[in-house]
């Protein structure tokens, strides 16, 4: 990532060291299974496995009147089990609202649709988050009370009643409609999981950097990488947090947090002037950078789009197209302007601003291997 161009975030200016011990009080004990559940309802104790469960796998919403508050439920079945995350919000005792993209766990489907699962540690954000989401600017606070969940699954209709020893459900019954049944999930996300790029120092034009965890503490890494994060012409992390992008003008690298080693992404022809931060798929399977050369490229620029799903770069793709850059000290494109994902296998970018025909326009391009 560009760390001397506009397009460079730092990732959370801030946090609010603040353990919360409570939502918005102490809610009355009731039976889970007397919150919202249908009348006499038979319930099926017979939990499904295997490929029983894909046809529950989908993205189900519940839509608040304010589309901010809105709750999603995402499904996905892979490896003969159903993985979840949920997306909501919650009321603080000041009667403000925080945000959360969490984990479920304790998942239990039923073959006649009986559905439980829990919300356990999760952060909370002041600002709507979403799902694939991986810089969030804004401060957040660390909840700790253990949100169970339970109701009937029925066609694309889900109903769920809520329980929270301290008032963090929204409503103790919700409704939610399935919408979408093509999805990927993102790691667990904890204040130890979590990472971030922080800025610890400057000189002359250069940033000095870190990667900290969710409590601000520094992250140990190689001496390898802790060399490229003094005045580096890019960094950037991955949207679950497993590695981080990093290297120089003439290879990039990515480190992986799970097997602690670094392998090559790909290597540069001579006369690279900048490469770009990342944007990532919605899957999160692809990396999407662009390489600004403009004496060795036909088109002074070049997209690359990389598939690291298996934790390892491979099948690598890239389009000698015009994209639009400016220059400082570096060149670069800025992700999600000048470049960007529409799905997974759709790119578009935005013609440089001098192009002789249809300048700073957008210009699509399907990739070959899209799967």
């Amino acid at each position: 990532m560009q760390m001397n161009l506009r397009f460079f975030k730092i990732l959370f200016p801030g946090l609010l060291w603040i353990i919360l011990n409570s939502c918005g009080g102490e809610q009355s004990e009731k039976n889970l299974e007397d919150l919202g559940l249908p009348e006499g309802k038979k319930k099926s104790m017979n939990m499904l496995k295997g490929a029983e469960l894909k046809p529950f796998a989908g993205t189900y919403v519940f839509k608040d009147k304010n589309p901010n508050y809105n709750h999603f439920l995402r499904l996905e079945f892979a490896d003969s089990i159903i993985k979840a995350e949920y997306m909501g919000c919650e009321m603080m005792n000041d009667s403000s609202v925080s945000y959360f993209l969490t984990p479920v766990f304790d998942l239990q489907i039923t073959e006649g649709g009986d559905i439980s699962f829990k919300l356990g540690e999760r952060m909370l954000f002041f600002e709507p988050v979403r799902f694939n989401q991986k810089q969030f600017d804004n401060k957040f606070e660390i909840s700790k009370d253990e949100i169970q969940y339970k109701g009937l699954i029925t066609g694309n209709e889900m109903t769920l009643s809520c329980k929270s020893r301290k008032k963090c459900c929204w409503k103790e019954t919700m409704n939610f409609i399935k919408e979408s049944v093509d999805i990927e999930l993102s790691e667990p996300t904890t204040a130890t999981s979590f990472k971030k790029i922080v800025e610890v120092g400057t000189y002359a034009s250069c940033g000095v950097y870190e990667i900290q965890n969710g409590y601000g503490e520094k992250i140990g890494l190689p001496e390898e990488v802790e060399y490229f994060l003094d005045c580096p012409p890019y960094i950037d992390i991955a949207p679950d947090f497993s590695y981080i992008v990093y290297g120089d003008l003439g290879e990039m690298k990515i480190y992986s947090f799970r097997t602690l080693e670094s392998k090559t992404v790909m290597k540069f022809g001579k006369g690279c002037e900048g490469i770009s931060g990342m944007v990532w798929s919605p899957n999160k399977n692809k990396m999407m950078f662009v390489e600004v050369n403009q004496k060795k490229l036909s088109a002074k620029t070049r997209i690359h789009v990389v598939d690291i799903s298996m934790g390892s770069p491979r099948n690598r793709e890239y389009f000698d197209v015009p994209v639009n850059f400016e220059c400082g000290s570096l060149c670069g494109s800025a992700p999600d302007e000048d470049f960007k994902f529409k799905n997974n296998s759709t790119i578009i970018y935005k013609k440089h601003w001098a192009s002789e025909i249809d300048p700073e326009t957008e210009q699509i391009i399907e990739l070959e291997k899209n799967k």
